[in-house]
């Protein structure tokens, strides 16, 4: 009679709440009760058993995340599943049950790389987060704006926090005497600034976070959000990062920031998504979102070009982009009708250069002129040399109010056209852009630190090749 009645709540039991049967780690079968309905099939280690129904533990966060960090830095582990143990290595081996459970933030005086599982009976093992670090090595933090304004010109700078930008802002590196040419390594923080930013150069027309970026300098690793405007009289020259780029490097760039340059005298309004000029340098890895204009207001006929806009930069000599990718609009114009011979111009990467493997996924690019001033806009580049590169399609590019015919191509200017649905999948990007994208956002963070593609795929909703040190699209 007791055996039936056991067979009877046993019964109820998984009528009423659903039962899984899995392994303990030291063997032995555990009953576990809960709102799985999986089917049946035995666990081994530190998994509850069970088929479909059976979840997994959160995979843990590093707080702060991978990077470069000052000697003595600890990190904090964490996982959102309540009850779950995080154990970690720091020996390259994957962790067990039996690894060193996590109890306090971990200390990092050397390059180490940390992985780490969060484990909890009658779940799944979390995925595995690898985080690895390395000390700074002679970069000065910058934690705050004041910091910030107070670099010196050859330094070797790295910033420790999200910094915001509102009232004045007197550029980096002045002028062509002046510029900068240290190396400044933003470690996946952002740098937002205030529309009302007023930005100050008493060096050049050339405005930006720095003013002037030449070589041996670098800038990398860094967010920018916001939106910026200036109107000026004597070659306006505007852009997030840097006004104008005689040489250096930039890399593993995001902005979202939307870029405003009026010029009101007989002179040029440069706007560009990452940098206005890029007369020689190179600009790899970084993609821009925001939306562009540049626009000249003179009253008078004034000839050659006058107003210039692009998703990454907005003009230059032979300035190099790998890999950078746009969207957004842009728009170039001469906006006073008395002004009948200025050319203006627009592109969805740049308007000259060497452009390779980047791809423009701008919703539309218009150019407007008056009398014989030539509107001039590409999907592309409007000069310069060009390999496999792609543009969306439909984008729409018109110049003075007509539809343009498309130069299309690989290497053309307008670039090969790629749909939406195309955009939005990784095998397009990996196959016919020739993009390394990694699988994770730990591949992609191991790969960045020793110069490799920092890319990994953001899925969801909104899918992109995003940078090592994002979790999300950088959208306006």
């Amino acid at each position: 009679m007791f055996h039936k009645i056991v067979v009877v709540l046993a019964v109820v039991l998984i009528a009423f709440f659903g039962v899984a049967y899995g392994q303990k780690g030291g063997g032995g079968q555990t009953l576990i009760i809960g709102g799985g309905s999986g089917g049946g099939g035995g666990g081994g280690g530190n998994r509850g058993g069970g088929g479909g129904g059976t979840q997994t533990a959160a995979t843990p966060t590093a707080s702060p995340p991978a990077g470069e960090v000052a000697s003595g830095t600890t990190i904090t582990l964490n996982t959102t599943t309540a009850g779950a143990q995080i154990r970690f290595t720091l020996n390259g081996a994957t962790p067990t049950n039996t690894s060193t459970l996590y109890t306090a933030p971990i200390p990092i005086t050397e390059a180490t790389t940390i992985r780490a599982i969060a484990f909890r009976e009658g779940m799944n093992n979390s995925a595995m987060q690898t985080a690895a670090y390395t000390i700074i090595g002679g970069a000065t933090p910058i934690s705050n704006a004041a910091q910030l304004a107070a670099m010196t010109l050859n330094g070797n700078y790295i910033l420790t926090a999200n910094i915001s930008l509102s009232g004045t802002w007197t550029v980096i590196g002045p002028g062509t005497a002046t510029p900068f040419i240290g190396t400044f390594n933003g470690n996946g923080h952002t740098i937002t600034f205030a529309p009302s930013l007023v930005f100050v150069n008493p060096g050049a027309a050339s405005f930006g976070l720095f003013g002037m970026l030449d070589t041996p300098g670098l800038i990398k690793n860094l967010r920018l959000e916001g939106s910026i405007s200036l109107i000026g009289s004597g070659n306006t020259s505007l852009g997030p990062l840097v006004g104008f780029v005689n040489s250096g490097t930039i890399r593993n760039i995001s902005s979202s920031v939307s870029v405003t340059a009026v010029e009101t005298s007989a002179n040029f309004a440069f706007a560009g998504g990452i940098v206005a000029n890029n007369f020689l340098g190179t600009i790899e890895n970084s993609y821009s979102t925001g939306n562009i204009r540049a626009e000249n207001t003179w009253t008078a006929p004034l000839a050659t070009d006058r107003a210039n806009a692009s998703g990454i930069a907005a003009t230059g000599n032979n300035g190099t982009y790998n890999n950078t990718w746009t969207a957004g609009t842009i728009n170039a114009l001469i906006s006073n009708s008395a002004n009948t011979q200025s050319n203006a111009r627009a592109a969805g990467i740049t308007n000259r250069g060497t452009i390779n493997n980047s791809v423009a996924l701008t919703t539309s690019i218009v150019v407007t002129t008056h009398g014989t001033g030539t509107p001039n806009g590409s999907r592309i580049s409007n000069e310069g040399t060009r390999s496999n590169n792609h543009a969306l399609n439909p984008m729409t590019v018109t110049l003075n109010g007509m539809a343009k015919t498309l130069a299309t191509g690989v290497n053309a200017a307008d670039g090969a056209d790629v749909t939406l649905a195309n955009a939005n999948t990784l095998s397009w990007w990996r196959t016919t852009a020739g993009w390394t994208i990694h699988d994770t956002q730990a591949a992609a963070q191991a790969a960045a630190s020793t110069g490799g593609s920092p890319w990994y795929w953001s899925g969801g909703t909104d899918p992109r090749p995003i940078l090592w040190f994002e979790t999300t699209v950088n959208r306006p």
